[in-house]
C-alpha cells in the first residue's frame, strides 16, 4: 500500500494515518522551505520507525503552486505497481494541498480519505464510506515526532501491587500535610548524614517542630508507615546526647531501599497517588518521566520533567502535582511544558491537595491564569472522579474543575 500525505508537524495528524492504514510506502509532500528543518528530520525518524513502513520519501513542492502539487502526486501514483492500492490522506495540510489532493484522486485510482479525530473513524471523502476505526499512536511515537525521547523515570518504580497501599498512605498524608512536611524534612536530614547511601536505618526524636514553632510527636504518623510495610520500628531510647530533658529517640529501618525516596521527598505521594488513580483509564501511564530534547545529543532536562504523563486515544495528558498551595508559576510551568510537548492537542492539568481559597492570590486570579493557559484543575480528594479526565474525547483543551465532598 502507498500512502500520500502532506507534511505536518502535529504528530497526531502525521502519524495516525500511518498507524491506522499500515502502508509499506509513504510519500510526504513537503514545502521546499521545510525540507531541511529539524521538524522534517524528526518526522522522518518517527514515520520510518513505524512497523511495516519500508519506504519513506519526501516529495518537495511549493505549497502555493497547485499545478506542481498535482503533477508531483500524479508522478508518485504512476510509480506505484498496477495492483498496489494508493490512498491520499486529506486530514492535514493547507487548503490548497487538500484541494489538490482531492482533484488528483478524482482523476486517478487513488482513494481520498479523511480521519475524523473526534469520531475516531476513517472514511472515503468521495463516497463518505466508512473504512474503519483509527489505530492510536504511542507516547514514544509522539516524542520521536517532536524530537524528544524518554530518558528514564525520575521516581522509583512502584508496582501495581503496591498501588492500593500507596494510595491509602497518601490519603493519610493529605490529611496531615503539615506534620508530614516537617517529618519528611527530618528524615531527609537523617539520611543526608549517612556515609553509606545504601543505609536503610534512620532515627528521629519524639518532638518535631512545624508550623509556627508548634511541635508534635511523629510516632503516630510513623506507625501509619509501619502498618503499611514501608518502614520497620526498631526501638527507642532516651536522647542522652543533645536532646532536652525527657526527649526520646525513635529508630526505624526501611523495609526496601527504594522506599528511601518515599520517605524523603515530600510531594512524591501526590505524584504516585495521581499516577495510580489515573492509570486504569488510560492507554499509557508514566510516573516522573524525564525527557531529553534532540539538541546535538546533549542531555537537557531543564523544565522537562513531568510528574505524570498519560496517553489516551493518541492524545497526551500531562499532570503537574503540587502538594501545597498553588502559585501562578505552577500554572505557567505545566502550560508551557504541554505547549512544547503536546501542541494544540496536548492536555494539561495541575493537581493539588489545597483549595484555591488557600492560595495567596486567591481563586479568581488563578482561575484566570488557568483559562489563559488552558490548564485544567484537579482538586484531589479521596472521592475525586479521575475518570472525568477522559469523559470527552474532543480534541481541544478543556478545563476541569470538580471539587467533591471528601
Amino acid at each position: 500500500m502507498l500512502l500520500i500525505d502532506f507534511f505536518e508537524v502535529i504528530p497526531i495528524n502525521a502519524l495516525l494515518p500511518i498507524r491506522t492504514l499500515s502502508p509499506d510506502k509513504v510519500a510526504y509532500l513537503i514545502d521546499t522551505e521545510q525540507l531541511d528543518t529539524t521538524d522534517a528530520r524528526h518526522m522522518e525518524q518517527a514515520v520510518s520507525g513505524v512497523e511495516g513502513v519500508t519506504s519513506f520519501t519526501y516529495v518537495p513542492i511549493r505549497s502555493d503552486d497547485v499545478e506542481q502539487m498535482k503533477e508531483r502526486m500524479r508522478a508518485v501514483i504512476e510509480s506505484a505497481a498496477p495492483d498496489e492500492s494508493v490512498f491520499i490522506d486529506l486530514t492535514g495540510g493547507t487548503d490548497l494541498m487538500v484541494a489538490s489532493g482531492y482533484s488528483v484522486a478524482m482523476e486517478t485510482r487513488a482513494v481520498p480519505i479523511h480521519i475524523d479525530l473526534v469520531r475516531r473513524e476513517v472514511f472515503r471523502v468521495d463516497t463518505l464510506e466508512r473504512i474503519g476505526g483509527v489505530t492510536d499512536i504511542s507516547l514514544k511515537d509522539y516524542l520521536t515526532a517532536i524530537g524528544a525521547k524518554q530518558l528514564r523515570g525520575s521516581r522509583g518504580n512502584p508496582t501495581d501491587e503496591e498501588g492500593a497501599v500507596i494510595c491509602e498512605m497518601a490519603e493519610v498524608l493529605f490529611r496531615r500535610t503539615s506534620e508530614w512536611h516537617a517529618l519528611c524534612d527530618k528524615i531527609a536530614i537523617a539520611f543526608s548524614k549517612k556515609s553509606d547511601s545504601r543505609s536503610r536505618t534512620f532515627s528521629i526524636t519524639n518532638r518535631i517542630e512545624y508550623v509556627n514553632k508548634r511541635g508534635f510527636n511523629p510516632k503516630s504518623l510513623m506507625k501509619e508507615f509501619c502498618r503499611r510495610g514501608f518502614v520497620r520500628y526498631l526501638g527507642e531510647e532516651d536522647n542522652l546526647t543533645e536532646g532536652e530533658p525527657g526527649e526520646r529517640v525513635y529508630h526505624y529501618e526501611l523495609t526496601d531501599i527504594k522506599y528511601k525516596e518515599y520517605m524523603t521527598i515530600f510531594g512524591i505521594w501526590l505524584e504516585m497517588y495521581v499516577y495510580f488513580k489515573t492509570k486504569p483509564y488510560f492507554d499509557e501511564a508514566y510516573l516522573g518521566m524525564v525527557i531529553d530534547w534532540d539538541n546535538d545529543d546533549e542531555v537537557d532536562t531543564v523544565d522537562n520533567e513531568i510528574d505524570v504523563a498519560l496517553m489516551k486515544g493518541s492524545v497526551p495528558y500531562f499532570i503537574s502535582c503540587k502538594m501545597r498551595k498553588l502559585e501562578a508559576a505552577d500554572i505557567y510551568e505545566i502550560g508551557f511544558i504541554t505547549e512544547r510537548f503536546g501542541g494544540d492537542y496536548g492536555k494539561c492539568f495541575v493537581a493539588t491537595t489545597h483549595s484555591l481559597e488557600s492560595s495567596k492570590r486567591g481563586p479568581r486570579s488563578l482561575h484566570i491564569k488557568m483559562d489563559k493557559m488552558n490548564v485544567g484543575l484537579i482538586l484531589v480528594t479521596e472521592d475525586y472522579p479521575f475518570r472525568k479526565l477522559i469523559q470527552s474525547q474532543r480534541m481541544e483543551p478543556r478545563v476541569i474543575e470538580d471539587e467533591l465532598e471528601p
